[in-house]
């Protein structure tokens, strides 16, 4: 026997489809108010023989306490028991022979309703079948209009710019904005400095001072690229971009707890993947390469890999704090603004007076924009100049400059 499912309860069978719905319905609707009709004069019998309120389905509930209520009630043949709990026991007004017949004819007659609906829905569903292309090229298109609805609003909500679309194998952002940063330091009321970048087909690599947004800013390009190859508007006041074959991206500590790999093995298997793709005209972002191991051979693989890519036909933009990466030859240099130009001494003492928010005082003063880097230029000493504007010992900074400058960190160029 096959069992019918229920009709959809958002989809309504009208009168009009069926003159045999309409008769069905009709009689039901008379036998409905013909049990109601009796149901409210038992209701009112009761009410009137026992004093007391009852609900509009006929139930009253009474507490094991009230006794003599409960005799009462127990003795009078024109209520039945229903349920209780352990306060309370709830009686409902005994339905006539005659009303228990009215009630079985209803049930029948719902069930040749339920019966001709289905019949209704068949047929309408056999006439649908026949524009069956037709509505669903016509939902994909809907779907179609309402995405193209939604990213119009994501476009306005971003304050986002049409990108360019070029043949040439390059990337252009004129104050681009990471969306999701913009909108975390828009929560604290602070605001976020744009960021311009020019890249193209080559190794472009970034340094600057710490907390002075590289992996921020080599986000922000990533996110944009992508957003611009799937149609999308881009938070920047201008861009062009030639497109993709692949996007990829190495960044934060890649660290593998279900493969035991360190964080340089784990980042060793990423650079893998990225060279082989390398020879293709895509995007290749690196955050701070060979961060995982020790700063010699670090600096020596990533001079090595840079070298490497700088031959190839991906733009691969690499954020760094080893020095001389940037001044290989066919390296595009590219430096944070950082605090330069910022009176140190009026920082540090602004910080002292409320110490609690003293990145935050610092990210205010921080100059987050790219600027090319001259020939020859090291990567900034800014990690010390923040760490005494945070409050770090003394005799700790005195120790470390004496290490930069005389001791054995002198022979290190690479050391941060």
């Amino acid at each position: 026997m096959t069992r019918r499912m229920p009709a959809p309860k958002a989809f309504i069978y009208y009168d009009s489809y069926s003159e045999d719905l309409k008769h069905i319905r009709k009689k039901k609707h008379i036998l409905e108010n013909e049990f109601t009709a009796k149901q409210k004069e038992l209701i009112k019998k009761a009410q009137e023989d026992l004093g007391l309120n009852f609900r509009p389905g006929g139930e009253i509930t009474v507490s094991k306490n009230q006794r003599d209520l409960l005799e009462a009630i127990e003795e009078y043949e024109g209520l039945s028991y229903l349920s209780e709990s352990y306060i309370n026991i709830t009686f409902k007004v005994k339905p006539t022979p005659e009303m228990d017949a009215l009630k079985q004819q209803i049930e029948t007659l719902r069930g040749m309703e339920q019966e001709e609906e289905e019949n209704i829905r068949a047929k309408l569903t056999g006439e649908i079948a026949e524009y069956r292309e037709e509505l669903l090229a016509n939902t994909g298109r809907i779907g179609l209009l309402d995405f193209y609805i939604a990213l119009a609003y994501f476009a306005r909500e971003i304050k986002g710019t049409k990108p360019g679309i070029t043949a040439a194998d390059m990337v252009s952002i004129k104050n681009g904005r990471h969306p999701l940063v913009e909108e975390r330091l828009k929560e604290d009321n602070e605001e976020y400095q744009p960021v311009s970048i020019s890249v193209d087909k080559g190794v472009t690599v970034i340094t600057g001072a710490n907390m002075g947004g590289k992996s921020v800013s080599l986000k922000m390009v990533g996110l944009l690229v992508l957003m611009a190859q799937y149609g999308m508007f881009v938070p920047a006041e201008e861009m062009l971009m030639g497109l993709k074959d692949f996007v990829y991206a190495s960044m934060g500590d890649t660290q593998s707890v279900q493969t035991g790999l360190s964080t340089f093995g784990a980042e060793v298997s990423d650079m893998i993947e990225a060279l082989d793709k390398s020879s293709r005209y895509g995007l290749i972002l690196i955050d701070e390469l060979a961060r995982g191991t020790n700063p010699r051979e670090g600096h020596a693989i990533c001079a090595a890999i840079v070298k490497y890519l700088v031959r190839k036909n991906s733009i691969c933009i690499i954020t760094t704090h080893f020095d001389g990466i940037g001044n290989l030859e066919g390296v595009k240099h590219l430096q944070v603004g950082g605090l330069k130009g910022i009176d140190t001494a009026e920082l540090k003492s602004t910080i002292a007076g409320d110490p609690s928010r003293g990145v935050e005082i610092i990210r205010k003063h921080m100059d987050f924009r790219l600027y090319p880097a001259g020939e020859d230029a090291s990567v900034p000493r800014d990690a010390i100049k923040i760490a005494s504007l945070m409050g770090l010992r003394e005799d700790i900074l005195d120790t470390a400059m004496d290490i930069l400058g005389h001791g054995d960190g002198s022979s290190v160029p690479f050391l941060r």
